[in-house]
């Protein structure tokens, strides 16, 4: 009898010791994480993405509403980024087909469908920070910015990252995040804004420590030409095929696309 209640009280204990430590062994510090992140992505040379996102815009009391829905490849040897989707405003569909390259903008016309490029420097960095869009390097400057406030969960496979508020230092990581996305509101962002809402949340493989998934949720103020523009964002990024994408072939008609003039076109 004492030797059975001896093994039972060795199996309790062992159970205890073996629960003790895989709940110990799945969590991880603020900085650990984020360490882990960085090192991680580092080595990715090829990604796909999905963004889907909506954009309002109240002026007065007039809301104008834009909704993204973009897939996204990228290689970094050769480094090349291919870009496809649409955006919807008011009803009004634009189509949103580019390749960036190392020296080449190459775009479809959303009027006449045809293809060009931009290759002129000051003209083509307007969009060079697309290729940011589809990799992890402005997503990874916004968990590095949250470090030190980030809640960390354990959910399934993955840790889920999430900051709720208003702090100044997530300001210029966020608009990287924005105009990587949507360039064209690089005018409106290079003024300051007042956050009134920000909400994050990174969804973290546990053994790759690759981000899988991104959210943003945020509301915040923006003063242009003495009017106040108030801007809410609601950003989705879904990761897949991490150093999956073996190659981006750019169609013949794109390459000998006619480059764009201004004054002509």
């Amino acid at each position: 009898m004492k030797k059975i209640q001896k093994i039972m009280m060795a199996l309790a204990l062992c159970s205890i010791s073996i629960g003790a430590v895989a709940c110990s062994s799945g969590k991880i510090s603020n900085e650990d994480l984020v360490k882990k992140v960085n090192e991680a992505t580092k080595s990715v040379t090829s990604l796909k993405s999905k963004n889907a996102s909506t954009v309002s815009i109240d002026v007065n009391s007039k809301k104008v509403t834009t909704k993204f829905d973009l897939e996204t490849e990228m290689t970094k040897e050769p480094s090349v980024v291919k870009i496809s989707g649409k955006s919807e405003t008011s009803g009004n569909t634009v189509i949103n087909n580019q390749y960036i390259t190392t020296d080449t903008y190459y775009f479809q016309n959303n009027y006449n469908k045809q293809w060009y490029n931009l290759k002129e420097e000051s003209t083509r960095k307007l969009y060079d920070g697309q290729k940011n869009s589809a990799d992890y390097a402005n997503i990874v400057e916004l968990l590095t910015a949250l470090e030190k406030n980030l809640k960390i969960e354990q959910k399934d496979s993955n840790y889920e990252a999430t900051y709720s508020g208003t702090d100044d230092a997530i300001k210029e990581p966020l608009k990287k995040v924005i105009i990587a996305s949507q360039p064209t509101s690089k005018g409106v962002l290079n003024n300051d804004i007042e956050l009134e809402q920000f909400d994050v949340k990174f969804i973290i493989d546990k053994k790759t420590f690759n981000p899988t998934e991104f959210n943003i949720k945020t509301k915040f103020k923006v003063l242009v030409a003495k009017q106040t523009l108030n801007i809410d964002v609601d950003f989705n990024i879904k990761y897949s095929d991490v150093n999956g994408v073996k190659e981006i072939t750019i169609p013949d008609e794109v390459k000998n696309s006619q480059e764009w003039n201004n004054k002509k076109n």
